[in-house]
Formats: C-alpha cells, structure tokens, sequence
C-alpha cells in the first residue's frame, strides 16, 4: 500500500493501540504506506507484518538493479519474515521499481 489517506491513517493508528508494545514501537517507526529497501540485498519492499519479537514481514516488490527487473516483473510478490528495522531503509516511491 503506496500512499495513505487520512482515513487509513486513522484506522492504522487505531489498529496500532490495540497492539502489545513491542508492535506499538515498530508501528511508531515504519508505515505501512511507505516504500523501504533491504540494506544487504538492495531489493524494494513494502510492509505486511508487525511481530512481538521486534521484526517485520515485507513483500518484495522490486529491486535496485535494473538487470534484474524483467525477471522481477514476470515473477509473483515474494513474503520475507524476520527481518529487523534496522536492516530497512526508507526509499522514495519513485526510486521502487514496480510492475
């Protein structure tokens, strides 16, 4: 989800106070309407999931290498689980590639 509107954020928030603290602190820092890029693999995802051990599950949806776009393209969102915050960065929704 690319984008928010002022109705899903509130819902977002909502959603995010009924949530255990660890999910809170998570949900403080990452949106699920932003675009990051895991550090180690340069590939572009969007959030999916919160955990209460302190990680996050992405869907992969583009990444930084243009070489490697037509295979993106052709292939199904790919779900990655366990990843830490610290190992995502923020990236402008011009900078992902998406099909």
């Amino acid at each position: 989800m690319t984008g928010q509107s002022r109705n899903q954020r509130a819902q977002f928030k909502r959603w995010l106070a009924q949530k255990p603290g660890s999910v809170r602190a998570l949900g403080r820092t990452l949106k699920p309407w932003r675009v990051y890029r895991i550090k180690d693999t340069g590939q572009h995802c969007e959030l999916v999931g919160f955990f209460q051990d302190f990680t996050v599950s992405v869907y992969v949806t583009g990444h930084d290498n243009p070489a490697l776009w037509p295979l993106q393209a052709s292939s199904r969102p790919l779900c990655v689980f366990g990843l830490h915050p610290r190992d995502l960065e923020r990236i402008q929704p011009s900078e992902a590639f998406h099909k």
